[in-house]
């Protein structure tokens, strides 16, 4: 029993010595292996946008109206506008006006609608397509029941309508302009200086195209 602890203690140095380098070893090999990483995926902004339900295909909406440019322009023909779009761009599309072309009897300010044909005359003459007409060679802003088309007419043409003067006109076309124009005849209540005695005056000699 005495050898057998003298035995412990004289070897009890040289047993811890192997004990902390077996402990090293298994410790670095433990540490080396390699860690398993998740895989990083990169997904830009303009791939998610273009993700899609399938059976939804994307929409888009061009916004775009034809019209046929007629008259004293240098370069008359059909041309296709974004709208909204007004007589004046569709006259800088066909090459703006020619020398001989009447600039007093256009209405440059014209909200054109699709298949429109905008007219311009020449000097000293009376176009029988009216400036930003329809297609068919109706005169603006009137129709076949001789009522003043609201959305078509120039302010001379509003002029003709019964108690409505240069002033008014201005104040009907501005309204037009600013709310892209009028959705029903009692939206004319809006306008400055129109109000129920006025419109019930009005209201058979016009119309919303």
């Amino acid at each position: 029993m005495h050898n057998w602890k003298e035995l412990i203690r004289q070897n009890a140095l040289p047993l811890l010595l192997v004990l902390g380098v077996v402990v090293f070893f298994i410790y670095k090999q433990v540490i080396s292996q390699p860690q398993a990483q998740a895989p990083v995926v990169a997904v830009s902004k303009t791939s998610q946008t273009l993700q899609r339900k399938e059976g939804q295909p994307v929409k888009s909406e061009t916004g775009k109206i034809t019209v046929d440019v007629k008259g004293a322009v240098r370069n008359p023909g059909v041309y296709e506008l974004s709208s909204p779009a007004r007589a004046q761009t569709a006259i800088q599309k066909a090459g703006g006006l020619t020398s001989e072309a009447d600039p007093n009897g256009l209405n440059l300010a014209q909200l054109l609608k699709d298949e429109a044909v905008v007219y311009v005359p020449r000097e000293g003459e009376v176009p029988t397509i009216a400036s930003a007409a329809p297609v068919g060679g109706k005169a603006v802003g009137s129709s076949d029941s001789g009522k003043i088309a609201l959305n078509q007419a120039s302010a001379e043409d509003l002029q003709k309508i019964p108690g409505i003067g240069k002033k008014r006109a201005e104040d009907i076309l501005a309204f037009r302009d600013q709310n892209g124009g009028f959705q029903s005849i009692d939206d004319l209540k809006k306008v400055s200086g129109i109000g129920e005695k006025t419109l019930e005056k009005i209201k058979d000699h016009v119309q919303v195209d």
